[in-house]
């Protein structure tokens, strides 16, 4: 997640099927030295793609919702993609509708 003023990374996830410092220590058969473990996925590759993808898609959604409600009024859709922004972080000063089929074209 990107800031919207900043333009600095505010939060990041990465998803790993092993831990490096384990699997190095077992192929040179040493004892694992004290670390963080940092396994922490268990699914396919696949699986943790498809998170990304719905992720993409539910902003993508709420961006187009965005842009058809405010057409004409870059100061409402200003507003909204703030509040989109911080959605995902449970700020939820700014009213985020729950998205349904828009009616008619978003051109």
């Amino acid at each position: 997640m990107i800031g919207p003023q900043t333009g600095q990374v505010l939060n990041n996830a990465i998803r790993s099927k092993h831990c490096r410092v384990f699997t190095t220590a077992a192929s040179k058969n040493q004892q694992v030295r004290e670390h963080a473990y940092s396994k922490n996925w268990d699914g396919s590759s696949k699986a943790a793609s498809n998170v990304t993808v719905k992720v993409i898609k539910y902003f993508q959604r709420r961006f187009d919702y965005i842009v058809a409600q405010g057409k004409g009024v870059p100061t409402q859709i200003s507003a909204d993609l703030e509040a989109l922004s911080r959605h995902p972080f449970r700020y939820h000063q700014r009213f985020m509708p729950k998205i349904s089929a828009p009616s008619g074209p978003l051109t």
